[in-house]
């Protein structure tokens, strides 16, 4: 039901799901208003080599479901284009940085 949960975390689910818009929004909908979502995904460079290197592994693994260049834009449009969340944490998480977590109040 709605506006079910204190708190929904999905880590490692956005790079992999066909719509990551889509389960943003489920995401939304079954946390009450003062709650919170939990995201923990890779989030692709946006430029140098990495990106590069990134964006031919996605190519490879497309097949897979796996998205290794996945831009935070996705999270951050979405946030962007909703009033009733706000980003209240974003930081890189261990090892080297290569994980992001994203903790998104439900207003």
């Amino acid at each position: 039901p709605d506006a079910s949960f204190d708190c929904a975390v999905a880590p490692f689910v956005l790079t992999v799901v066909p719509d990551p818009r889509a389960t943003l929004n489920e995401l939304a909908r079954v946390v009450k208003p003062g709650g919170e979502i939990v995201l923990v995904n890779h989030i692709g460079a946006e430029s140098g080599p990495i990106a590069a290197i990134e964006a031919w592994m996605g190519r490879r693994s497309a097949d897979l479901g796996w998205r290794p260049e996945f831009p935070w834009s996705v999270i951050g449009d979405w946030i962007a284009g909703r009033d009733d969340v706000v980003l209240t944490e974003r930081r890189k998480l261990n090892p080297l940085g290569l994980f992001t977590l994203a903790r998104i109040a439900r207003r």
